[in-house]
């Protein structure tokens, strides 16, 4: 039961820490603003699940690029917010973090992001 509470814990400051950094990266991108005309109408933008995902396939009707990197961490993403605005996305969906807790804990990822 100590278990399935820490696990529980641990969860929501993950979604916290990704929710926080979805955020950062769409106003960095540009998507508050309504100029210039979006280049995507979706971009996708995380690590090797992301990357792994055909997302053009689930969305046929919309303008789709795929960001994902194999290994990316939360920092690495950070790091290359340029290409996410780069590419002017109308709006961004951010899968990251799970990498980072092969090194550090939640609270740690958390506490940087």
């Amino acid at each position: 039961m100590a278990e399935s509470k820490q696990i529980t814990h641990l969860s929501k400051k993950l979604c916290a820490g990704v929710l926080v950094a979805t955020i950062c990266l769409c106003l960095l991108a540009g998507c508050a603003r309504s100029e210039p005309e979006p280049a995507y109408d979706v971009l996708f933008y995380g690590d090797s699940i992301t990357a792994g995902g055909n997302f053009g396939d689930y969305f046929p009707d919309l303008k789709v690029v795929n960001l994902g990197i194999n290994g990316a961490t939360l920092e690495d993403l950070t790091e290359w917010v340029p290409r996410v605005s780069a590419n002017r996305p109308g709006k961004i969906f951010v899968m990251a973090g799970s990498n980072n807790l092969d090194y550090t804990n939640v609270d740690q990822c958390v506490e940087l992001f």
